[in-house]
């Protein structure tokens, strides 16, 4: 509604345009005025002479890299394509629409419309054809969908995998511009054939009021797929336990409500017995990605970096980064809701969306935004922070001459420097306490920004989506935070080390952390082509932190999901059942209870192997055999370990307030 409500305004536009220069291609023909389109040559010569003049100033921009004049040729790098793009929206719209619909029409005598209208008879019938044969294959399939489906992705496999991606990419690069294409064509006709000045003035006001609508109201994350996702993960885990008449002793499990989620803030849990240290006991981090596509702040290819969800501090390295506290303060009771607990989850599960940084292909972005599949959100920018509450004017009324040159300053690049940027925000929370303030929202131009992959790290608004856009394990965030201990558990989807891999890489060349395996606890973790089974249930690795003045080093264990022959029964008669467990595709939402179980038992087994692991240390010899353990002491770390997270959850989920 909203993409076809901006089409419907520019169609009314352009109609003004050609009722003016074009009247032969308005209906019913002015006396006089022979029908039929007359393109005016000067106009569409000036589209073909703008897209001839950003060609050549783009070979200028090539010549001129030789003589380092880096600010003309920046210029000519960003108005080379605009220009060409102008040239071609001139070009179309005065020989190539007016052409198209001459075509379309059926009171237009000359030859060459009948020639269209014969290929146009020809293409619509093959159309009509395949259609109907995609409809009586489904009917087919209709008693067994599973196998229909299969079936055509089994057809699809057998073209070569480099034409397939081609295709496949291809057609959906085109289907998107093309639908609205479409609905550009359909908009301008009804404009230009109707006589009635009702439909020539309601349908562009309707659209009008549309665009008004949704400039005013709308919120792209409440129209996403995360409110959904959300609810879903809720759903799923985020359980409280009642007892209502007639329910068993141990009463019933039902989803929290929105509003009884808990902030980020209210995350960190201590014991009460022991009194734990706070810098000893677990510290929850939900690992996310900011995606930006501004030129050299990202590495090349990834067009994204690191976002993190803490109960003390979010954002990042690039974006820098705000008290939770403060961040959840500024913002509206509404906006709240994206800050909660399972939002984080969500947002860090967040795998399909328009922008997914590294793993982005722009030929499929402008589509997935138009359909609406999005489970990304936008979030108020951490270093844009200070545009969300009206504190600009009290400052420059109550702070020092430097305070309004920094003020002066966020209005061009984007933020504080951290003295006043301090400052601010601490005079913002003090003046907004316990009071609601409009909490501006990520307009209709948001969307424009999704569809076109323009994501800058200086918006009021950042794109936040999976964490795996940028690491999928979480590694490096943790290896940031100083940690000399690792557990990783890897359960993602492929080649179990082709995530480690990634975050080896990353964190290299980020951090200065080098890790290093034993190439034998690797080999041991891959699965057997005969049996698909694995020796190994988990790797243990060794970091050094190389940039500090004395290296530390560290331990790693990184347990992938793989199958073991000594996993339980039912596990792998489960893997029997189930070819594609332990890889199921994240787009199955709906686990049994068998599926369900599982996994579950499968990352049980992985915790326990785990434990075990790092209480033994690096191992340099073979891991196949297994190395004599103290049986005692395995057991007492492992039931310790499960004692403290079992307390920690209750109290999580219980929302009593932190010791």
């Amino acid at each position: 509604m909203l993409i076809s409500a901006v089409i419907v305004v520019v169609a009314a536009l352009i109609t003004l345009h050609y009722r003016a220069a074009d009247p032969g291609l308005i209906r019913p023909p002015a006396t006089g005025v022979a029908p039929g389109a007359t393109p005016n040559g000067w106009i569409w010569g000036v589209g073909v002479g703008l897209c001839g003049i950003a060609i050549v100033l783009g070979g200028i921009s090539i010549l001129t890299r030789p003589l380092r004049r880096d600010g003309v040729r920046r210029f000519l790098e960003v108005f080379a394509p605009a220009l060409f793009a102008i040239g071609l929206v001139v070009f179309a719209l005065e020989l190539l629409v007016p052409s198209i619909i001459d075509a379309l029409r059926t009171d237009h005598p000359s030859d060459t419309v009948a020639h269209a209208r014969t290929v146009g008879a020809g293409v619509t019938a093959s159309v009509v054809g395949i259609v109907a044969a995609i409809i009586a294959q489904l009917r087919a399939g209709i008693a067994d969908p599973a196998k229909a489906i299969e079936e055509a992705d089994g057809a699809l496999k057998k073209l070569a995998p480099r034409f397939r991606l081609t295709a496949i990419y291809v057609a959906t690069a085109v289907l998107g511009p093309l639908l609205l294409f479409a609905i550009f064509i359909a908009a301008t006709m009804v404009q230009v054939e109707s006589t009635r000045r009702a439909v020539q003035i309601g349908v562009p006001a309707g659209a009008v009021l549309v665009l008004v609508y949704f400039w005013r109201f709308a919120d792209l994350n409440s129209w996403s797929l995360h409110p959904f996702y959300r609810r879903r993960l809720t759903s799923a885990f985020a359980l409280r336990r009642t007892h209502t008449d007639g329910d068993p002793p141990s009463g019933h499990a039902e989803p929290r409500k929105d509003d009884r989620n808990l902030l980020l803030s209210g995350t960190t849990v201590l014991p009460e017995s022991p009194k734990w240290d706070p810098a000893e006991w677990p510290h929850l981090i939900v690992c996310a990605a900011a995606n930006v596509s501004d030129p050299g702040v990202a590495p090349p290819g990834r067009g994204v970096t690191s976002f993190t969800f803490s109960p003390d501090e979010l954002g990042g390295p690039l974006v820098g980064g705000l008290r939770t506290k403060d961040y959840e303060t500024v913002l509206s009771s509404g906006r709240q809701r994206d800050l909660t607990l399972p939002a984080a989850v969500a947002i860090s599960g967040a795998a399909l969306s328009p922008s997914m940084g590294k793993l982005t292909r722009p030929s499929i972005r402008f589509l997935l935004a138009m359909a609406n599949v999005r489970l990304g959100v936008w979030l108020p920018n951490p270093r844009r922070i200070e545009a969300f509450v009206r504190i600009r004017s009290s400052l420059a009324d109550r702070e020092t001459a430097r305070t309004r040159k920094a003020l002066a300053r966020l209005r061009g690049a984007s933020a504080f420097d951290a003295e006043h940027r301090k400052a601010a925000l601490k005079h913002a929370i003090e003046e907004h306490a316990g009071k609601t303030h409009a909490m501006p929202r990520p307009t209709v131009w948001y969307l424009v920004k999704e569809l076109l992959g323009w994501n800058s790290i200086n918006d009021k608004f950042l794109y936040v989506t999976d964490g795996g856009h940028y690491e999928n394990l979480g590694l490096v965030e943790l290896l940031r935070r100083g940690c000399t201990r690792i557990y990783c558990f890897d359960a993602s989807n492929g080649e179990p080390l082709g995530a480690l891999g990634d975050a080896i890489a990353l964190a290299r060349s980020e951090l200065g952390v080098e890790i290093t395996f034993p190439r034998e606890e690797l080999q041991a973790l891959q699965a057997d082509k005969h049996t698909k089974l694995s020796l190994s249930r988990c790797a243990t690795g060794t970091f050094r932190y190389t940039r500090l003045e004395s290296e530390v080093e560290g331990t790693l264990v990184y347990a992938p999901t793989v199958i073991t022959e000594d996993l339980p029964w039912d596990v792998l008669a489960f893997r029997k059942v189930d070819q594609k467990f332990p890889h199921t595709s994240t787009a199955n939402q709906l686990f049994t209870d068998q599926r369900f179980e599982a996994y579950r038992m499968l990352g049980y087994e992985a915790g326990r192997r785990a434990v075990e692991a790092m209480d033994r240390g690096p191992v340099l010899a073979a891991p196949v055999a297994e190395a004599p353990t103290n049986g005692h002491r395995d057991e007492v770390s492992a039931r310790d370990l499960r004692e403290r997270l079992d307390r920690l959850v209750r109290r999580v989920w219980e929302g009593r307030p932190a010791a």
